[in-house]
């Protein structure tokens, strides 16, 4: 028999979304207390190739859009802080966009963090240390809360 204290599922959801909204912004809180940035490396990467590849207008079309997410992505914190906010005002799409560009990396890029320390010469102590320093200090904490934040909303 169903308790009359159960919640409709749209209720379950939007907890969920209340929860990852609060570890946004935490975790850019202590992204802006760590002073941690986010990275375009992949983005610059691509935008080489479109140089060789590509006419000199697509270039530089991509150029300018590269010098965007620089933008966003130098600001870090901020970048999630203001993602937050955009899912709160109902933008999920952009706000979870530009999370993870102020983060630098979302789930798929931490794991393969792990994976290269672990294949690199540390091996396991060596990514022992990295989630350990990653879990005790506060811009390790604040990307992993921003990372797991963009997944719950």
């Amino acid at each position: 028999m169903a308790s009359s204290k159960t919640l409709p599922k749209n209720a379950v959801k939007e907890e969920g979304r209340t929860l990852g909204i609060l570890m946004l912004i935490i975790g850019g809180i202590l992204m802006c207390y760590a002073g941690v940035t986010g990275s375009i490396g992949i983005f610059e990467t691509i935008v080489d190739y479109a140089k060789v590849h590509l006419g000199s207008t697509e270039a530089t079309i991509l150029e300018l859009l590269i010098v965007v997410l620089g933008v966003i992505a130098s600001l870090g914190g901020l970048s999630v802080l203001a993602g937050a906010y955009m899912v709160k005002k109902g933008r999920k799409g952009t706000g979870k966009f530009i999370v993870g560009i102020g983060t630098g990396m979302g789930l798929i890029g931490l794991i393969l963090l792990i994976i290269t320390t672990i294949m690199g010469s540390d091996g396991l102590t060596g990514t022992y240390l990295l989630i350990s320093g990653m879990a005790s200090g506060a811009s390790g904490l604040g990307v992993l809360l921003s990372i797991f934040g963009r997944m719950r909303v």
